[in-house]
């Protein structure tokens, strides 16, 4: 079952300094959504000191969720049709 965003917002840093597997999946991007990527991304930079990267980092993670949630949704119309 899918975790609240509260939920994963607090377990972050156990995951990343545990190095598990994070995904994410939805079928919208919404600001809480973006804020849950944008503090997933600064907790991987932080844990490498690599803090510079993070808005170029979360720039092209966004684009390319958008692209992809864009794509689905132009396959899933032209099916029906």
């Amino acid at each position: 079952m899918a975790k609240s965003f509260i939920d994963l917002n607090s377990e972050i840093s156990e995951h990343i300094n545990s190095k598990d597997k994070i995904s994410v999946k939805s079928s919208k991007i919404n600001s809480q959504l973006e804020k849950y990527v944008l503090k997933i991304i600064t907790e991987i930079l932080k844990k490498f000191n690599q803090e510079k990267y993070i808005e170029m980092l979360y720039t092209i993670t966004k684009e390319l969720a958008i692209n992809g949630v864009k794509a689905n949704q132009k396959r899933i119309f032209f099916e029906d049709q």
